[in-house]
């Protein structure tokens, strides 16, 4: 198994944020974009935690607790922008195709992407191609 660092771990949790963010963005989260997310994020991260936590728990922790306390979509994506700009490194080819990948899937696991679900979905794209100085 592999050991993540801390800052893995902030990694995970501010993904789980930011599919939050896509999910909320029409104000509310349906059982079909969990589920999409769920599924996802449990197939392709099979990375272990020096705690024994799964990635993908760590992802789905931050997501029911956004659920919970009802947190701000706009926040949770402006949280996540700013890791990405801090931590960049963070961001392998795998990590950003499962970011890409499940965040597609939520936008689209209700019905069409919405307007403001588009628009989020391009700046992901955008910020996750981004290279590092």
């Amino acid at each position: 198994m592999h050991i993540v660092s801390q800052n893995q771990k902030e990694l995970y949790h501010h993904i789980g944020k930011l599919f939050y963010a896509i999910a909320a963005s029409d104000k509310q989260v349906s059982e079909e974009e969990i589920a999409q997310m769920k599924a996802i994020i449990s197939a392709e991260l099979l990375v272990q935690d020096e705690i024994g936590v799964d990635a993908d728990c760590q992802i789905e922790n931050a997501f029911d607790w956004c659920v919970e306390e009802a947190a701000d979509y706009k926040r949770c994506f402006d949280e996540f922008k700013e890791f990405k700009q801090e931590h960049g490194k963070l961001f392998s080819p795998n990590v950003i195709k499962m970011i890409l990948h499940t965040s597609n899937a939520i936008a689209a696991a209700v019905s069409n992407r919405n307007k403001t679900e588009h628009s989020m979905l391009t700046e992901i794209k955008k910020l996750l191609h981004q290279t590092e100085n």
